[in-house]
């Protein structure tokens, strides 16, 4: 392929990909006028009455934490491994 056919390409690719954005900028605008009021895509199950909450059953010794509670995780060391690995490079 010569210089010449690859900046054609080149070329036309970019016309493609313009008119794919102008298309694109147009059908846009057509369908936030159509879409629905914006819906919260995540909701706290407590926001929820409670005939719509779904049934969660957490499993043995685990249990459901309220927004007010500060949970935070427990810093634990990690035990250093017991065997050394040996790789090829060592």
């Amino acid at each position: 392929m010569t210089e010449t056919q690859r900046e054609w390409r080149l070329y036309i690719v970019a016309a493609v990909a313009g008119v794919y954005v102008l298309a694109w900028s147009q059908i846009t605008p057509t369908l936030r006028a159509k879409a629905p009021a914006a819906q919260p895509r995540a909701v706290w199950l407590d926001d929820l009455p409670r005939e719509q909450r779904p049934a969660v059953l957490p499993p043995a010794g685990w249990r459901v934490a309220d927004r007010s509670q500060v949970v935070a995780p427990v810093p634990r060391r990690v035990p250093a491994p017991s065997a050394r690995i040996r790789t090829r490079s060592s």
